[in-house]
C-alpha cells in the first residue's frame, strides 16, 4: 500500500484499485479472520492489486 500512498500524496487524484475479499468457513460456521499487524485490526482475508 506504500505505492497507493505515495501516488495520493501528491494532491486530488482518482485511483481504481482492484481487489477481493474472500469468507471462509470451518464446520462451525465460524469466519476465519486474519489480523493486521500495521493498522491492529481483524479483518476478511484478501489482495489488493496495484
Amino acid at each position: 500500500m506504500a505505492y497507493i500512498e505515495d501516488l495520493l500524496s501528491f494532491g486530488k487524484m482518482q485511483v481504481t484499485l482492484i481487489g477481493a475479499k474472500v469468507l471462509i468457513f470451518n464446520p462451525l460456521e465460524q469466519i476465519s479472520l486474519q489480523f493486521r499487524t500495521d493498522t491492529k485490526v481483524w479483518g476478511l482475508p484478501g489482495e489488493l492489486m496495484e
